[in-house]
This record gives C-alpha cells, sequence and structure tokens, in this order.
C-alpha cells in the first residue's frame, strides 16, 4: 500500500507484473515531459537496421520463442517505441510511435525511420482479409477504443454457397455482389437464425467479396459501445481514419456487432436506454450522415421479439433470416458430401449437417443440452 495525504491506493503484485512494460514506458514518457509524438507503419523486417538497433534499449517484451513483440528506446532528446506483427502465413509489419520535445523533433524521427524501413503494404495473401477488433480500454476515467488487427482467411462465396437453404441462398447471394456504386440507402444489416445456421461463415465470405471497397470492423463488446456516448464517437472516428487512404479517398467501414440482439430487442430501452436510439441515428440519422458505415447486427431472437423500428419495411438493407435445412435439403446436401444417414423428420441446421457428416469429432461425457434460440 501506498499512502500520502490527499490520497490512497492498494498495488497488487500481479497488477505490475502483467503491465510490466507499459509501466515502464508510461515512467519513462512522464519523468522525460515529451508533448510531442507521431505513429507510422512500415512493412517488416526480421532485424531492424543497425541505424536502428545500436540505440539504447530501455525496455522490451519478447514472446515465448524470445523474438521481440514491443520494445523501447532511445532516440535523441526522444523516444521511441517499435512494436513487430507476425501473423503467420499472413501481412506482417512494424508499428512505431514516437515521443518528443519538440514538433521538429518529432518529423526528423519520423522521416528517419521512413528511411530505414521498408514502406508498409496491404497486400494479403489470397484468400485473407484483414479485420480490426475494437475493445474498451479504461483511459483516464473513461472508455476509449483499442484495436488489434488480425487478418483470417475466408473463403469465396461460391466455395461455401451450398451450405445455405434455397429460402436464403439466393438473398445472400445478391448481398455479396453489392457494391459501393450501387450501394442503397439503407445503412443497416440484420441477419437472424440458430446458433449453427452459418451467419458467421457468410459474414467471412461477404469480406472476401467485399475487399475492394470496404473495411472490416468487430466491436468486441457491444455493451460499451452503445451504452458510452464518448467509446461510440471515439471508435467511429477511429474506424474512419482506418479507411483513409494517402490521397483521401475513404473505403466503406462494415462494423459488425454479433450476437447483439438484446440491443434491437423490444425491451431494449428498459435495459440499456437509448441504445436503439443511439443505432438508429447512426445509420439513418444527422449522426450519421457523411460517414460511409454500415452496420451489421447478428442475432438468435425471433423477429416478433425485435423492436418494430428495426424491422419495419425499408429500415434494413438486408434483413435475413438463415433457416434450418428442410429434411429434403438436408438428404441432398449429405448426399452431396458422400454421407448417406437416416435422418428424422425434424428440419437440421448446417451445424448438425457436419456433425452427422463426422467432419469434425467431440469428445463428450455429457447429453446434448436443449437448443436456445428460435423455438419450432
Amino acid at each position: 500500500m501506498t499512502s500520502n495525504n490527499s490520497f490512497t491506493f492498494n498495488i497488487e503484485p500481479y497488477d505490475l507484473y502483467g503491465s510490466f512494460y507499459e509501466s515502464i514506458v508510461g515512467l519513462e514518457l512522464a519523468r522525460r515531459a515529451l508533448h510531442h509524438t507521431f505513429y507510422g507503419c512500415f512493412g517488416y523486417v526480421p532485424n531492424l537496421p543497425s541505424a536502428i538497433d545500436q540505440r539504447e534499449l530501455i525496455a522490451s517484451e519478447l514472446d515465448r520463442k524470445g523474438r521481440v513483440l514491443r520494445e523501447l528506446r532511445v532516440w535523441d532528446k526522444g523516444l521511441v517505441e517499435i512494436k513487430f506483427t507476425r501473423t503467420p502465413e499472413t501481412r506482417r509489419y512494424i508499428e512505431a510511435w514516437g515521443y518528443f520535445d519538440s514538433k521538429e523533433d518529432a518529423v526528423g524521427g519520423l522521416s528517419f525511420l521512413n528511411k530505414s524501413l521498408p514502406p508498409e503494404t496491404t497486400q494479403l495473401c489470397d484468400g485473407t482479409v484483414s479485420v480490426s477488433f475494437w475493445n474498451a480500454a479504461m483511459v483516464r476515467g473513461d472508455y476509449q477504443p483499442r484495436r488489434e488487427a488480425q487478418t483470417m482467411r475466408v473463403p469465396q462465396w461460391q466455395e461455401i454457397a451450398a451450405n445455405y437453404p434455397d429460402r436464403v441462398r439466393a438473398e445472400l447471394a445478391h448481398t455479396m455482389r453489392l457494391r459501393e456504386s450501387r450501394m442503397p440507402a439503407s445503412r443497416m444489416m440484420l441477419w437472424r437464425g440458430l446458433p449453427g445456421t452459418g451467419k458467421t461463415w457468410a459474414i467471412r465470405a461477404m469480406m472476401r467479396e467485399w475487399l475492394d471497397w470496404c473495411t472490416f470492423h468487430y466491436v468486441v463488446d457491444p455493451a460499451v459501445f452503445f451504452t458510452n456516448s464518448t467509446y461510440m464517437l471515439s471508435l467511429l472516428s477511429r474506424v474512419s481514419e482506418v479507411g483513409q487512404s494517402e490521397d483521401g479517398d475513404r473505403k466503406w467501414s462494415l462494423i459488425i456487432l454479433e450476437d447483439s440482439g438484446e440491443f434491437i430487442a423490444m425491451d431494449s430501452r428498459q435495459q440499456y436506454g437509448q441504445a436503439l436510439a443511439k443505432l438508429l441515428n447512426l445509420c439513418d440519422g444527422l449522426l450519421g450522415q457523411g460517414q460511409k458505415l454500415l452496420f451489421l447486427i447478428t442475432t438468435n431472437e425471433e423477429v416478433q421479439n425485435l423492436h418494430p423500428a428495426i424491422v419495419r419495411q425499408g429500415r434494413c438493407l438486408t434483413n435475413l433470416e438463415f433457416p434450418e435445412f428442410s429434411n429434403s435439403e438436408a438428404r441432398r446436401w449429405l448426399e452431396c458430401h458422400g454421407h448417406s444417414a437416416s435422418l428424422s423428420s425434424k428440419s437440421l441446421t448446417l451445424s448438425d449437417l457436419f456433425a452427422t457428416a463426422g467432419s469434425g469429432e467431440s469428445i463428450v461425457n455429457v447429453a446434448p443440452l436443449k437448443r436456445a434460440g428460435f423455438i419450432r
């Protein structure tokens, strides 16, 4: 415990261990009283050039293989923090943050890095897209968005189209073909269906089809997004920055709010206050004007449990229900996958079909739980 006349606080050993590197960086910044900063993203090199590597190392964080994840170095009258991102089989890059006493020193440091490191490349391996995952971090008593970019493999639509029943396949195909030049006025997308009906895989395929004109953003904590206006506005501002190119052109941004039906339910106002009103204002109101934003909400809720303002005619760009396979559709799907099993008369989800076909083995010692979501 540390104490003075004005306040008292506790420091647990785990807190210091869990953020040791950040603590060192924070202490160095506070001690040097630096007021000017920059951020740069560069192409990947496995080892820093000698002109950078020879500068005094203050702190570093290593991964389990002993490779540097982050490091802090003295840079003339300032500091430079460098972060390595190494995503297997996909894009790799280096990020740098500079902290200096003057604007001129900051400009000089950034210029040096631009000459010493290769330029950033947005070229990804075929079949991959970059997705920004946003979560809320408490900064000076308020939530601020923190971004973690991940690159994931995604299928083409024609590779998975057969995994969707006829009742939704045509509408999904039309959605995949949407382009910036033909974007309708609606900005909200609503996808509903039981767990295991393929909503997430459809999102991944849509990312592949929209890659040329859209960036993708997954909000990890939608409750904070909807209930904290400061966090919401700050996140949307950062999202726009991600989609902006150096020549000033800006791509559309798809914001994904997965399993977020409670925020658009009939009782959402009682549970989450103005969350629904904020969403509608972002999609159709003044708050969303001039912004190239699309919102995709997925839910397991039935349509009658959702707020009428969401499901009214013309509100949504797409309002799709992901149904189960009928018995005849399920038989055809299984036959195409080389499996002929006797089926009950009940409908089956896509995950049920993959389980029946034996594409993935599970180790269990409990009886399966009853389904949640749509009641049939």
